[in-house]
């Protein structure tokens, strides 16, 4: 992210206004942005991945391939 600095001196910052044009930035940086998940977000993608992982295994038959086979084939 590009962030904009101008430097002011105290004058100057006593007479800003907000909006007020300050002319072309005295230098410009790219910054990186890091983005960090709340703990409450984290907690529901938990509480989401084990109720996911629960359902799969309660829900799911292992089966061999030939009775796959078999089955598919019966329809």
């Amino acid at each position: 992210m590009l962030m904009k600095i101008w430097r002011l001196s105290p004058a100057q910052l006593a007479a800003y206004t907000p909006g007020a044009d300050l002319g072309e930035p005295h230098e410009i940086k790219d910054v990186p942005v890091v983005v960090w998940p709340s703990d409450t977000d984290m907690a529901t993608h938990r509480e989401r991945a084990i109720r996911a992982h629960q359902t799969r295994l309660a829900g799911r038959e292992l089966i061999s391939a030939e009775l796959y086979s078999e089955r598919r084939a019966a329809g």
